[in-house]
């Protein structure tokens, strides 16, 4: 075989770097993204391990539960600005500023002008906003034994980027997904086994998307029995209605109700949809529909908390805020048992 500085271009490995599957595979893995809440979304046949963070009913869990407000899904931006760098999106979705949780807020006329309502993208008339449930859930990696075969589940981590322009630090942080889903074609299913345990925070969740069309997608749940983690040298179930479990296992959930109000905000719209404004902060920040690189707000303790309902207006009214958080702990392996 020909050799290149006496190297033996025969014993390469070429499996493990030719194609455009490799490449793609590899550039995801060493790609490091500013901090921020990602969508959980399924390929056609792709399967995952999840655990929700956020109940389904709203008297139960440390957390807000599951949120619905209406939303411009897919809804097509506005032309790239000249000044911008890098990507544009050709769509993005935004939540509705006439949804009836913004009513005590009493946003004014996007224009200025009284036949305007709070919406652009209602007034324009370009597609109706829809329902679309909101929830967080922790994305899981399977653990194998030395055959291959599953034995159980664990929190997937993520390198990210924190921190200001030339001050960023690559952390290791959990992997919290963001879930973004109509209510008969997904979280109703969800719902229904909830109901039968009284909660969704007891257990894992296996998820399974079967086509890829509009027409012909499904998604196909199946839950993990309760598992049990170590907690002072005893066995405990990991069921995040505790609080104190909540905490320790799960330290940096972001704000659900946040994350919300980031896509309502008037500097997402000027951003993103409306003609002549700008909406961007510094010329750092990417075109990648990321509202802010700062990190995910904690959640609250109590959804009533009047600091979190403070904080809540200022971002609805595109105020913003800080928040100092330390990277989390992996969770110990599961045992994988069905239900």
């Amino acid at each position: 075989m020909t050799t290149t500085a006496g190297i033996d271009l025969g014993a390469l490995d070429v499996d493990s770097a030719a194609g455009h599957e490799v490449a793609e595979k590899r550039a995801e893995e060493s790609r490091v993204d500013f901090d921020r809440v990602k969508a959980l979304r399924l390929k056609a046949e792709e399967t995952v391990f999840v655990r929700f963070l956020n109940d389904f009913d709203k008297h139960s869990g440390p957390l807000s539960s599951w949120i619905t407000v209406r939303v411009h899904k897919y809804h097509a931006t506005k032309e790239k600005p000249e000044d911008r760098k890098g990507n544009w999106p050709s769509n993005m979705d935004a939540v509705c500023r006439n949804d009836k949780i913004f009513k005590n807020l009493k946003f004014g006329s996007w224009s200025g002008k009284p036949e305007h309502s709070a919406c652009y993208l209602c007034d324009m008339g370009e597609g109706r906003a829809t329902d679309v449930t909101w929830a967080l859930v922790a994305l899981l990696e399977p653990v194998e034994d030395e055959k291959g075969k599953l034995i159980g589940l664990k929190t997937a981590m993520k390198d990210v980027q924190r921190g200001e322009k030339g001050k960023t630090e690559v952390v290791t942080v959990q992997d919290i997904r963001l879930l973004t889903m109509g209510w008969s074609n997904f979280f109703s299913d969800i719902a229904a086994l909830a109901d039968m345990n009284e909660t969704v925070l007891n257990y894992d969740l296996k998820i399974r998307r079967k086509g890829s069309g509009r027409n012909d997608t499904e998604y196909k749940f199946s839950p993990v029995a309760p598992r049990t983690v170590k907690v002072d040298g005893e066995n405990v179930l990991l069921d995040l209605r505790d609080k104190a479990l909540m905490d320790r296992f799960f330290p940096e959930v972001p704000n659900l109700l946040g994350l919300i109000v980031e896509r309502a905000t008037e500097q997402y719209y000027d951003r993103w949809f409306i003609p002549g404004r700008d909406g961007f902060e510094s010329d750092e920040e990417e075109s990648e529909g990321r509202v802010s690189t700062k990190p995910a707000t904690p959640a609250p303790n109590n959804d009533r908390d009047p600091e979190r309902m403070d904080a809540l207006r200022r971002r609805a009214l595109g105020e913003s805020y800080d928040s100092d958080e330390e990277s989390a702990s992996e969770e110990p392996a599961s045992t994988l048992r069905s239900l």
